[in-house]
């Protein structure tokens, strides 16, 4: 058809698309920034348009209550309450309807969303589901219009990191790249519906951690909080949420004493807001009724409060405002301190018992009223305090929830930009950075990390110095290996049985070159015979003293799978060979004896693969190949490639079938013809990995065990389109990673955490026991699986054989156990389990365990 575009063409065409934008880093976050900053805008927009109909619904037209809104967003005056009984009926109405809707159709909705869009980045690689944002947006409304005391941030955060989340998803971006993603929407989306892009902008950087920034934020997060703001105010007005400002000035340097008092009893009344709020969320938590109806109860009790103090329903806005502005006729100094511990009290019934809303604006109140009721409190009886309250309110507002929250800097400047007070910035410093101070590490987002070591986001930058004190002499193993003269056949043969893609080539007891697989079909396609033909020399190799990094760099390079070890000052003399395998199994034994680090929380799965996705490990450099293609074209692609797959894919670019070296090296000794099509060489029925899955999923499946590499592919349609490769190389790192999160999973209890060996003899009872089936007792862990020689990942899936040696990590009591356990269901008849010769498991000597 005339100016029609095959499909084919079009996935081409954006394919391209995503490469020319994710190739250059400034272009790249200035486009996502842009459309994350447009979801920010609109999503605030949005959300605040649903808070001002669902008030004027619930408590407007049921309870005849119109509060007080702030100076930059609506009329800042008192209306009578018409039905002041109906208070406590809409509040337990709104809490209900709330409760429904989350626990119905998204129960991970509960509470403030800005928690768990740090636990994304953290936990779930960037990943927010895509109905989140818009439950969330529908319950909070409901929540704060019928009165709930709860904050519009989280909801506004959720939408724009949710957008995030999708793009990363469609762009394709790296995991890291996705998490920075979030992160910015997060930041963005609340410094939109707050005014505050500057504030917004580091808040995504700053709020992550109770110690740290993510620094790779800050830049995107400045374009996303400008374009958010942007639209966000040219719809609502540019005047900043609490008016312009009263033009307070700084000019008392001996009121910073008062100032920091003042942060003093913030970080202090901080903390109680944090226990309360948990203890209230805990105490909820317990009730033995369906959660759709807890929301309620919050609520009722909130509407019961409100009947005597109605300034703590909703979010408080304009009550805060006439503090703000000194107005002792509409907010009573004396009143104020009441307020605060309400506001404490309200806020912990609506959010911690499965309300939906933010807690960033309920600490705002809290301390801008824990100001103006101190400043009442000491004016009249210490000489140096301001002469009016207005700007222990200010400071007070800031110094709260920064401290709290970990977000001393942001906060801080949030609060400046919506008051319009930035001549308030130094005693600000001083009350925030003191608050923060006597906080401590108490804070409101449980799932903020101390610092960036601590993120599984970062958790690779943190191991290289691990890798880097570990020298090639302890992982390498003896070297089999084959002389120039040997044929290909032999070679290959020698390869296959001991699991290699690359041997060392000696001559005379000297080194003389290397022979990979790759390098072999390469010489079998064009008709060569022998190793010295393939092999190539000189060999790149590494030396016994270089670190494990060292090595781990040049295979990269080298794109081989194994190094020959050699003497630094005689190049020529073998002594030993390492594989990724090698490096995997001594950063394993490393990464096991941290495990006698006391540890709070217990892992829930004892598979380390568990713990990581397949897009976190999986490599993302792969080659297809047409279904049309012969085994000449194949044999060409890997001869000029450093590819050991092929993917099949269909004219649509949906995945046919998979390609291996071994495939055309069975098809080269068979003496097919080069004009085979490859579709009759390939494997057609492939076992798939999902771009989600966690890896230990992925390998479960039937098929998969035995497999070199699985196609991760995503859904496009009625299409399986292939996004990546997860190899064997892939899943030792996943299980280095994953293990390294389990490395404190085990309690020691004041005993020693020792390393055993114990023998599989017999599995007359069981055979083909898995495992994950075995019992072994809950505070061991097997860290490795020996099998004539080689090493297995020791996944809950492995089925174990008669002559398997387990290696088990545990306390002395709990090893003993382990072996009395084997004993007793009939796997073997050993009666102690010895240490590894020379290791050093968390401190321990080597030591017989009985």
């Amino acid at each position: 058809m005339m100016g029609s575009t095959s499909v084919p063409a079009l996935t081409a065409r954006m394919h391209e698309g995503r490469e020319w934008l994710l190739a250059n880093y400034l272009r790249k976050w200035v486009i996502v920034g842009v459309l994350i900053g447009i979801a920010a805008g609109l999503g605030a927009i949005l959300f605040f348009q649903s808070i001002q109909i669902a008030l004027d619904l619930f408590l407007g037209r049921l309870a005849g209550v119109h509060p007080p809104g702030p100076r930059g967003e609506g009329e800042t005056i008192i209306t009578p309450i018409a039905h002041r009984w109906a208070i406590p009926l809409v509040t337990t109405f709104g809490g209900l309807l709330s409760g429904l809707i989350v626990f119905t159709l998204a129960p991970e909705a509960e509470g403030h969303g800005t928690d768990a869009a740090i636990e994304a980045f953290h936990q779930r690689a960037g990943r927010i589901r895509a109905r989140i944002p818009a439950i969330k947006t529908v319950a909070s409304a409901i929540t704060i219009g019928s009165g709930g005391s709860a904050g519009r941030e989280g909801p506004t955060a959720q939408i724009a990191a949710g957008v995030g989340s999708w793009l990363g998803e469609r762009l394709r971006l790296s995991a890291e790249d996705r998490r920075i993603a979030v992160t910015v929407g997060l930041g963005a989306g609340i410094g939109a519906i707050f005014k505050a892009p500057l504030g917004g902008a580091l808040l995504a950087a700053e709020i992550l951690y109770l110690r740290d920034f993510e620094l790779a934020a800050i830049v995107p997060g400045f374009i996303a909080s400008v374009i958010g703001y942007s639209i966000f105010a040219a719809w609502s007005g540019w005047e900043p949420v609490f008016g312009s400002g009263l033009g307070y000035r700084f000019t008392d340097p001996a009121s910073l004493g008062w100032y920091a008092l003042l942060g003093l009893v913030c970080g202090v009344v901080g903390m109680v807001y944090v226990r309360t709020f948990q203890q209230t969320r805990d105490l909820f938590h317990k009730l033995s009724i369906p959660p759709h109806f807890k929301p309620a109860i919050g609520g009722l009790l909130v509407g019961l409060i409100a009947m005597q103090y109605p300034q703590i329903l909703a979010m408080g806005y304009g009550w805060l405002q006439f503090a703000i502005e000194g107005d002792t006729v509409s907010m009573a100094a004396h009143t104020m301190l009441i307020l605060a511990a309400l506001k404490i009290v309200a806020t912990a019934l609506t959010v911690g018992s499965g309300g939906s809303g933010g807690v960033f604006a309920p600490g705002l109140f809290i301390g801008g009223m824990l100001g103006g009721g101190l400043w009442s409190m000491l004016h009249s009886h210490v000489p140096g305090m301001p002469v009016e309250a207005e700007p222990f309110v200010v400071v007070g507002m800031g110094a709260l929830f920064g401290g709290i929250a970990k977000a001393p800097i942001a906060v801080m400047l949030m609060v400046a930009e919506m008051t319009g007070e930035f001549t308030m910035i130094v005693p600000a410093m001083i009350a925030t950075s003191v608050a923060y101070l006597v906080s401590g590490s108490v804070t409101i987002y449980e799932s903020q990390l101390p610092t960036r070591g601590d993120s599984p986001a970062h958790r690779g930058e943190f191991t290289i110095p691990l890798i880097q004190t570990i020298d090639v002499g302890r992982a390498m193993q003896p070297a089999p290996s084959v002389a120039p003269l040997d044929s290909l056949t032999t070679a290959i043969q020698l390869m296959e049985a001991r699991s290699l893609r690359v041997a060392p080539v000696v001559e005379d007891d000297r080194l003389v070159g290397c022979l990979s697989d790759v390098d072999a079909l390469r010489a079998r396609v064009d008709g060569r015979e022998y190793v010295q033909e393939a092999m190539q020399a000189p060999p790149i190799v590494t030396y016994a003293t270089d670190s494990l990094l060292t090595a781990l760099q040049r295979m990269t390079r080298a794109a081989l799978g194994g190094l020959p070890v050699v003497e630094r000052n005689e190049p020529t003399r073998l002594l030993g060979f390492i594989t990724i395998t090698d490096v995997a199994r001594v950063l394993d034994l490393q990464v096991n004896a941290l495990a006698s680090q006391p540890e709070t929380v217990r892992a829930a799965a004892d598979d380390p693969l568990r713990f990581i996705a397949v897009e976190e490990t999986m490599s993302r450099a792969f080659d297809t190949i047409s279904a049309d293609a012969t085994l000449a074209e194949a044999a060409r692609r890997f001869s000029v490639g450093d590819h050991h797959a092929l993917l099949v894919v269909d004219a649509d670019g949906g995945l046919t079938g998979i390609v291996t070296v071994p495939d055309l090296e069975r098809a080269t000794t068979a003496d097919a013809p080069d004009e085979t099509p490859i579709t009759e060489v390939a494997t057609t029925n492939v076992v798939t990995a999902r771009v989600g899955q966690f890896v230990a999923d992925a390998l479960a499946q039937p098929g998969a065990e035995g497999a070199r590499q699985l196609p991760v592919v995503s859904d496009r349609g009625d299409l399986l389109v292939p996004v990546g490769l997860l190899r064997r190389s892939d899943v030792v790192v996943a299980y280095l990673r994953g293990r390294e999160r389990r490395a404190g999973a085990i309690r020691n209890d004041g005993g020693e955490v020792l390393s055993a060996e114990i023998p599989i003899e017999r599995l007359d009872d069981a055979n083909g026991l898995t495992l994950a089936e075995l019992g072994l007792p809950p505070d061991t862990v097997v860290t490795a699986v020996e099998r004539a020689g080689r090493v297995l990942v020791p996944r809950g899936g492995l089925r174990l054989l008669a002559g398997d040696r387990l290696r088990l990590l545990g306390s002395s009591e709990a090893l003993p156990a382990a072996l009395e356990h084997l004993r007793r269901i009939g796997h073997t008849t050993a009666t102690e389990a010895y240490e590894r010769p020379g290791a050093l498991v968390a401190g321990v000597a080597p030591r017989e365990v009985r």
